[in-house]
């Protein structure tokens, strides 16, 4: 079975570009980033127990894997539990003197990327509620919707970790995520089924989005406070 790092070599190799190294600033690449795009999302959690869930990192890869945006965002909410042992998520990185941007920051970098794209991912659902942002449907590729995927998976709502293992042949997501990887993964998953989902997309078929159509992708603030706090 291939390793994840091997997987990320190969996209490194078919780019031209070296493999990403560790994150440590924002880093937005847009330029010929290409008709489709991939996202996923890190959390933390705010407020108290259950505590919900507010965005910590977004990362967002071209069709080839190539880096397009990665970067910590510091949530408007004082932070009560950072998730590490998933998120990778460590105080440090989300001081206001450290590597993270502030909120609006980010999902304006996010919304300009996806602006006029193919959206690809897995259950981004609740990537875009993160980040507060609606895509429309037709433009939207969420391999956590994909019949076939589900089939394989034996699940309404497959994991990402069961479909890279069952489709491409990857052990992925052992202890803490990588939101750079599982965006290059969802993009794979993707690309293995394109041209079916494509032809299914123009025939007219269900959009394989779990939230409603919008024309554009839309930022809003998440709460009366958060350009004050955000900034």
């Amino acid at each position: 079975m291939k390793s994840l790092s091997d997987h990320v070599h190969s996209h490194a190799a078919a780019s031209g570009l070296a493999p990403s190294t560790p994150l440590d600033q924002a880093s937005v690449k847009d330029d010929g980033a290409g008709k489709y795009v991939a996202i996923d999302c890190e959390m933390v959690g705010v407020g108290e127990p259950p505590s919900e869930s507010q965005l910590a990192r977004v990362s967002i890869v071209s069709y080839h894997g190539v880096k397009l945006l990665d970067t910590y965002v510091r949530p408007v909410m004082p932070v009560t539990d950072y998730r590490t042992f998933v998120s990778g998520i460590r105080p440090h990185h989300l001081r206001v003197t450290g590597p993270a941007i502030s909120f609006a920051e980010a999902q304006k970098a996010v919304a300009d990327i996806l602006r006029g794209r193919i959206l690809v991912g897995h259950a981004l659902k609740n990537d875009l509620h993160a980040l507060l942002l609606t895509h429309p449907g037709t433009d939207i590729r969420d391999t956590a919707h994909w019949p076939h995927y589900r089939e394989i998976a034996r699940s309404k709502t497959p994991g990402l970790k069961k479909l890279a293992k069952a489709v491409l042949g990857l052990d992925i997501q052992h202890g803490e995520h990588d939101s750079i990887d599982d965006a290059r993964i969802a993009m794979d998953l993707f690309k293995v089924v394109k041209k079916d989902w494509d032809a299914h997309i123009a025939r007219g078929g269900s959009k394989s989005r779990p939230a409603r159509e919008v024309r554009n992708a839309t930022p809003r603030l998440p709460h009366p406070a958060a350009s004050k706090l955000a900034a």
